[in-house]
């Protein structure tokens, strides 16, 4: 049996797989009715299959690049203000350039910038994760978020801690003792969030691999780039 994927990667994983489209991924009351599957099909697609939004089709390019919902339009908002301080061109608007972002690199002065490669690659597919989630919560799952539209401290609250996650994975893969020569480089980390963090003027040398020092991800920092003459955006093949 394969291995199973959660989380972004599984989200990845889904959205590029040819098996079964995402928008019906949930169907479990499908499965427990008996249908078969050109049933389920017509099912999720009559009941999830248009956006009572736009009125538009909804498919992955919709859910993550044309909808109108708040938690879209917000949560690459948020992604962008961070972005800014590395680089002044907005993130992908296209399905290809978010599915593809894994194939992105960012270069300076000519020379691959690892660092900015891989803040590139966490905002992109973080971001359409959350959407993604955010959109399932509001259309699929049978609770009280059916239905509900988010607020906005609550979309931005769940982007900070998803971003802040990964902070918080990266900070803890430096560690030398526990994970020896597959350690995560501290420089790699440091130059992945430069410019991106609260009150980074005050952080020690060494925040990336000292647990004990707060670090968060910061959204209301004044655009800024490493070198304003030669700053290059990371692309993905389009779709």
């Amino acid at each position: 049996m394969g291995a199973r994927f959660r989380g972004t990667a599984g989200f990845y994983m889904l959205s590029t797989s040819d098996r079964r489209h995402p928008a019906i991924h949930h169907s479990r009351s499908a499965k427990t009715v008996g249908l078969r599957t050109r049933e389920v099909f017509t099912f999720w697609f009559e009941q999830r299959g248009i956006c009572p939004l736009c009125e538009e089709q909804e498919d992955m390019n919709h859910i993550l690049v044309d909808c109108t919902a708040r938690p879209r339009e917000l949560a690459w908002e948020l992604a962008n203000r961070v972005w800014r301080n590395r680089d002044n061109t907005p993130l992908p608007p296209r399905l290809g350039d978010i599915l593809g972002c894994g194939l992105a690199n960012s270069k300076h002065r000519e020379r691959p910038d690892r660092g900015k490669t891989r803040l590139y690659r966490i905002l992109v597919s973080e971001t359409a994760y959350l959407v993604w989630k955010m959109r399932n919560e509001r259309r699929i799952r049978n609770d009280e978020t059916r239905g509900r539209e988010a607020t906005d401290s609550e979309i931005r609250n769940r982007w900070i801690e998803a971003i802040n996650r990964r902070l918080t994975i990266d900070r803890a893969l430096t560690d030398n003792t526990r994970f020896g020569k597959r350690a995560l480089d501290k420089k790699l980390v440091k130059s992945t969030w430069k410019h991106c963090l609260n009150r980074e003027e005050e952080l020690p040398d060494n925040w990336s691999s000292v647990m004990g020092v707060l670090v968060g991800i910061s959204t209301s920092r004044p655009p800024r780039c490493d070198d304003e003459e030669s700053h290059t955006v990371p692309r993905a093949a389009s779709a």
